[in-house]
């Protein structure tokens, strides 16, 4: 399986893209099974949190808010909308708004 090492600027954790699945260098078997478990369901997510952020136009959603009404883990959200930003498809809105644990969430909308 042949890796390739990301850009330092997108993760200073030193994540691995191999062939099937995304990890960290130093990744216990099980991120590495996880990984490789979930990635034929990648691109269904990433279109549902595409065609979510559609749907909700300019008032758009933050992460929180695409996990719950997809029922998509947080992070796995988070992962699909980072690779719909450095498609050129999906942008931080300015806007912020309070998530279920009183914090600050980057509102995202499409370009």
């Amino acid at each position: 399986m042949k890796t390739r090492r990301s850009p330092a600027s997108e993760d200073q954790a030193e994540l691995f893209q191999p062939d099937i699945g995304r990890f960290h260098r130093n990744a216990p078997d099980t991120e590495r099974k996880a990984a490789i478990a979930v990635y034929p369901r990648t691109g269904t997510q990433r279109r549902r949190v595409y065609d979510y952020l559609e749907q909700r136009g300019s008032r758009g959603a933050t992460d929180w808010e695409l996990a719950e009404s997809l029922h998509i883990s947080r992070t796995g959200v988070g992962a699909r909308r980072n690779e719909l930003m450095k498609e050129g498809l999906v942008k931080d809105s300015g806007l912020r708004r309070i998530g279920p644990y009183g914090l600050k969430g980057i509102v995202w909308v499409l370009r």
